[in-house]
Formats: structure tokens, C-alpha cells, sequence
């Protein structure tokens, strides 16, 4: 089943609105190839089956079918990996609808069939929401895109492939400090997420005498049009300058897809603001519908709107890998879709190399086996003792114009340093 099909055979099974209607988007298909011309079809000795949380719809529904995509390529590889042991994968994956409660919903489903390893969902608020069931059953659950601080816990059966928000804003307010920024304002989303890059944001800066002038967490869910919120922060800056030069002061906003609004509603009313530099992260950055609106474009450049995103530094011998993911999808594969991948292989694995009817304390540790061998497209992934990766780097990007068109733009290296 190809991409295109299998995302199209959710979007009709699902009933949105209803308990029962969740549960029923809960679908099973057996992993195909990458690429139509494949023939293998190995010997079932025994199957193994991997949960999937991914979102085909509501606000991030923009990657989930990109996920689907390195979900297939994974198992692909994985079934001529263990060819000679005649495994085969299946995959039974579900639409979170981008949506906690639905997220646990499915989880709950999964469990019920016995599903052993999951890997997402993607959001933090989403991993947070199945954190209580998965702790208590014999499954574990891998995230790939997963960075708040406040799920970084011992023993909590849930994995992440990407490192936690700490990583992140040091790098963040290194680049905000290098600037010669002395005060922030943050406005972030009111969620697990948010609240942890916020204050982790605010914990690095002030570590290095900078000063929060102050912090304004919103409703994601709200259907304000954030001018309220934006006007406040205009009085506030504007108090802190006491009218001088705006040069020492910026604006660091954490955000998601609602980026867009927050930036359409400054340029439409508190144009004041765009005066003041702003920063975001890694929720926020490199989204393309930026660039629907001219005005809204024309703001990101006003404010040099910078951003980081986590790098995945892909092996020279693994690249074929990140060819065959955009020969179908159409697209280049990003940091969280190479992560799916990986996640994906590593679960594999696990399962081939002590099955699915063991102990959780048998499956993690079969789990942390692959990790001290497995090196992948987003290289070799340690974790530490909370489930967290603990290495990685960032790239920065702004939005970019040249008078009639805008892209985003990786500013320049000496900006970037590696993790240790």
C-alpha cells in the first residue's frame, strides 16, 4: 500500500468526534516497499508487530504522512536486514488527530492488542497524555520529535530520540547573547512544551545576566488573535527603553503552527514590534505557510525572525536512505522524519532480538543493546539514563527576501557549535 493510499484509507475510516470513532481509526497494513519496483517477499517465520501515533490531520497534520513514509522505509530495510531469519513487520498505526486525548485514546488501543513498542506521538502534550498508561503496562513507547523537560523521567517506559529542551535554549540564548541582546520578553504556548522551553530559556539567559522583562504564556487552543497579548508586550518593551534604542531587547517567542498568527496580528496592529528582534524555536521554523501573506513574510524579515532546529548530520554510506524517502514523498526528508526512521529500524530490531512475549525489563533491555550498536541516518543514538538523547547540534534559520519572493535561510556556521 503506498503512501498516498494508506493516508487516504485513514482519512475515510476515521469518525472524528466520538470515543468509538478514535478507537476505530486504529488500522493494520503490512509494510511494503520503498520503492514500486520492489519484489522480496521473505519467508514468515514469526511477525512483528510496531504501534504508530502519528497525526493525518488537525494542526500538524503536515508531517504526519512524512512520518508514515520513514516508518516504511525503516521496515523495509529491517525485512532485508533479518532476511535470513525470515521476520517480517507489521505496522498498525493511527491518526492522533493532533489531539492528547485522542493520542491516549489509541494508545489504550494499542495496549489492548498487545502491541509491545509504539513509536510517537510527536507533540510533548501528546506524550504526556499517554505517559501514565504506558508506565503501567509491559510496553514502551519511542518518540521522535519529544523534548519537554517535565516528561524526562526514570523508568517511564517512554524513549526519545531527539534531546531535551535544555540543549536547545542553551544554544538558543548563546546565539541571543552573541547578538548583544541584555532583556527578553517570552511569550510561549501554555503546554508542557512551552512552559519548558520558556523556562529553560529564561533559567540560560539570566545565568548570563540578561533580564526577563517579563513572560506571557497563551492557550494554544484559543482563537484569540493574540493582539492583546502582543500590545502588552509593545508597553513593556517600550517601558524598558524608556523611548531609547530597541537594539538591547527582543522578543522570544515558542510557538508552533499559531507562529503565523502571532506575526499577522503584529504586523496588522502593534507594528511597533517590529522594531525589536524576535526568536523562536524549533516548533517554529522553517514552516512554508509563512509566506502565504506577503505581510506576514515581510514582518519575519522586518524582525530577523531566528530560529533553531534540531541537525541531523547524515553518514555519507546512509544517504540512499534519505534519497529513497524523498523519491516518495516528493519532499527532503527534515530532522524528525530521519529521527522516525531511526526509531523505527531501532524498534525492529528490538522485537527481532527477543520477540514480543518477554517482561518490560527483557524489552528494555533488548532496547539499550541496539542502541550501543545502532548507527543510523541521524548517527549514533545514546541515550541517557532518563530516555533522553543526550548529543546533538542545531542550525539557526531566518526568513530571507530578495524583494518579491522569501525562503528560510541557514544563517552563517560560525553561529552554530556542537553539543557535547
Amino acid at each position: 500500500m503506498m503512501l498516498d493510499s494508506i493516508v487516504t484509507h485513514v482519512m475515510r475510516a476515521m469518525v472524528r468526534g466520538t470515543t468509538a470513532g478514535i478507537a476505530s481509526a486504529l488500522l493494520t497494513f503490512s509494510s511494503t516497499a520503498c520503492w514500486e519496483t520492489h519484489t522480496h517477499s521473505p519467508t514468515i517465520d514469526e511477525v512483528f508487530e510496531i504501534g504508530a501515533l502519528v497525526a493525518l490531520s488537525g494542526p500538524n497534520r503536515g508531517a504526519g504522512p512524512l512520518h508514515l513514509a520513514a516508518m516504511e522505509c525503516a521496515l523495509e530495510d529491517a525485512r532485508t536486514e533479518l532476511d535470513l531469519n525470515g521476520y517480517d513487520f507489521r505496522l498498525s498505526y493511527a491518526d492522533t488527530q493532533s489531539d492528547p486525548y485522542a493520542a491516549s485514546v489509541l494508545m489504550n488501543t494499542q495496549l489492548l492488542r498487545n502491541v509491545r513498542i509504539m513509536i510517537g506521538p510527536y507533540t510533548s502534550a501528546q506524550v504526556a497524555a499517554t505517559a501514565p498508561r504506558i508506565a503501567e503496562s509491559q510496553s514502551l513507547l519511542i518518540s521522535p520529535s519529544s523534548t519537554s523537560l517535565f516528561l524526562a523521567n526514570r523508568n517511564d517506559h517512554i524513549f526519545r530520540m531527539a534531546p531535551n529542551d535544555s540543549h536547545m535554549a542553551e544554544e538558543l540564548v548563546d546565539l541571543i547573547s552573541e547578538r548583544g541582546h541584555e532583556s527578553l520578553v517570552l511569550v510561549y504556548r501554555d503546554d508542557i512544551w512551552g512552559r519548558s522551553v520558556a523556562g529553560e530559556v529564561d533559567r540560560s539567559f539570566t545565568a548570563r545576566g540578561g533580564n526577563i522583562i517579563s513572560a506571557h504564556g497563551y492557550d494554544p487552543g484559543s482563537t484569540d488573535d493574540f493582539t492583546n497579548i502582543l500590545k502588552q508586550v509593545r508597553d513593556e518593551v517600550t517601558a524598558a527603553t524608556g523611548g531609547g534604542p530597541t537594539s538591547d531587547h527582543a522578543i522570544q517567542l515558542t510557538s508552533m503552527g499559531e507562529g503565523v498568527q502571532f506575526f499577522g496580528a503584529a504586523a496588522d496592529s502593534v507594528p511597533e514590534l517590529a522594531d525589536v528582534s524576535w526568536y523562536g524555536s524549533d516548533g517554529f521554523v522553517g514552516v512554508w505557510s509563512i509566506f502565504d501573506d506577503t505581510d506576514i513574510a515581510e514582518f519575519a524579515v522586518d524582525v530577523n525572525y531566528t530560529a533553531p532546529t534540531y541537525r541531523v548530520n547524515v553518514p555519507e554510506r546512509l544517504w540512499h536512505v534519505v534519497e529513497r524517502m524523498e523519491y516518495l514523498t516528493g519532499t527532503t526528508p527534515g530532522a524528525y522524519t530521519l529521527l522516525t526512521y531511526d526509531a523505527t529500524r531501532i524498534a525492529a530490531r528490538t522485537l527481532a532480538s527477543v520477540g514480543s512475549h518477554v517482561s518490560y525489563a527483557e524489552l528494555e533491555s533488548a532496547l539499550r543493546a541496539v542502541l550501543d550498536e545502532y548507527i543510523g541516518v541521524s548517527g549514533w543514538v545514546q541515550m541517557a539514563v532518563m530516555g533522553d538523547r543526550y548529543d546533538g547540534d542545531y542550525d539557526f534559520y531566518t526568513v530571507q527576501s530578495n524583494g518579491w519572493e522569501y525562503w528560510w535561510e541557514m544563517i552563517a556556521p560560525e553561529n552554530r557549535r556542537v553539543l557535547p
